[in-house]
């Protein structure tokens, strides 16, 4: 999952193909560490 977030930006929407299926995620806050 991190590998497919990796370049994406504020209110990005990222579908990640996991062992379960296609999971869509859309990108709300991010946050430094």
């Amino acid at each position: 999952i991190a590998r497919g977030l990796i370049g994406k930006e504020l209110d990005d929407t990222v579908n990640i193909t996991t062992p379960g299926g296609i999971v869509e995620f859309d990108i709300i806050e991010v946050n430094y560490i």
